[in-house]
């Protein structure tokens, strides 16, 4: 990952993981999500730990995109 990207967003729920990629495109913030699985031999479409990274500069309003989702 190139350096002037920031975690924003970390769980090991991928339909959590997409749910907030979708809010934070909605917002226009772009964002990647990558999934840290592992065991490649295994299912990894709902396994693993699911990152999401932003631009730093885009990174604090992406956190309070973030803080105001429901649980």
């Amino acid at each position: 990952m190139e350096k002037d990207w920031m975690m924003v967003f970390t769980t090991t729920d991928k339909v959590r993981a997409d749910f907030v990629k979708s809010v934070l495109e909605d917002n226009q913030i772009l964002v990647v999500l990558f999934n840290k699985t592992d065991n490649p031999y295994t299912d990894s479409s709902f396994r693993g730990i699911f990152e999401l990274y932003v631009h730093w500069k885009q990174a604090e309003e992406a956190l309070e995109h973030i803080y105001n989702l429901p649980e």
